[in-house]
């Protein structure tokens, strides 16, 4: 690892390990805050000053009358309200990656709205862009269940969202 690429992996895993941030990210354990730094945020290059202004901005939901708060990502505030955060998307995740989940709640909107309420055909959606099959033509023996939260293969369906979100012609808000 290069010198700056060496201090940058340091500093998030300082911020992973700090039982604030572990409090306020809803990072489990150390494992997987190894496995969001590294194949993650180092990859994506996503800033972690960006990150802890993002952080800052969504604990104070935007508004400070103490001081002015640091700039962050233009779509971070569409998800001041957690009730705009799906319950399946970890705090972390909308902090270094609002206008990923923005962009991906575009694409359920525009689904549903052309659609209607085709669940079927929704969940072919998110298993496209969590998943990154086909799902017309899944592996054999596949099932969403291994995607579920609460262990690794979460951080690997949001890992293959950010990817599409890039093939999409896209660049993050938060990256260097």
């Amino acid at each position: 690892m290069l010198s700056s690429e060496n201090n940058i992996y340091n500093s998030w895993q300082q911020l992973f390990s700090s039982n604030e941030i572990k409090e306020n990210l809803l990072v489990d354990n150390y494992d997987k805050g190894e496995l969001i730094i590294s194949e993650m945020l180092l990859p994506d290059n996503i800033n972690p000053l960006l990150f802890i202004d993002n952080l800052e901005n969504w604990l104070q939901k935007g508004i400070s009358i103490l001081k002015p708060l640091p700039i962050s990502s233009p779509s971070l505030s569409r998800f001041y309200n957690p009730s705009h955060i799906p319950p399946s998307f970890p705090l972390w995740f909308v902090i270094a990656y609002p206008d990923v989940l923005e962009w991906f709640q575009q694409k359920v909107k525009t689904y549903i709205k052309e659609n209607g309420r085709d669940y079927d055909g929704l969940a072919k959606l998110n298993a496209s862009l969590l998943c990154n099959i086909d799902i017309n033509n899944p592996p054999p023996g596949f099932s969403l269940d291994i995607y579920k939260d609460g262990n690794n293969n979460s951080v690997i369906a949001l890992k293959n969202l950010t990817s599409a979100y890039i093939k999409n012609g896209n660049k993050f808000e938060t990256s260097f």
